[in-house]
């Protein structure tokens, strides 16, 4: 009688460690992941920073509005 108690906890451990498993290989391709920005130079000072940040003038990339002058008055 105990067997039977046993071997249906043990099948019930079973089915849910399946559940689980399969829930999380659905779930992994899912997973938010960062968005990938590209990365500029900057005509100055040669730093790589994100295209986010840039100061663009004239078809040149700047990291900073100061070295976007500090350009200029070359």
């Amino acid at each position: 009688m105990l067997a039977k108690y046993v071997l249906l906890i043990l099948i019930i451990l079973f089915v849910l460690q399946v559940v689980r498993t399969v829930r999380f290989l659905q779930n992994r391709g899912r997973v938010n992941r960062p968005h990938k920005e590209n990365m500029v130079v900057c005509d100055h000072c040669r730093v790589n920073f994100p295209e986010s940040e840039s100061v663009v003038s004239n078809g040149r990339v700047f990291c900073s509005e100061e070295h976007q002058r500090a350009s200029r008055e070359r």
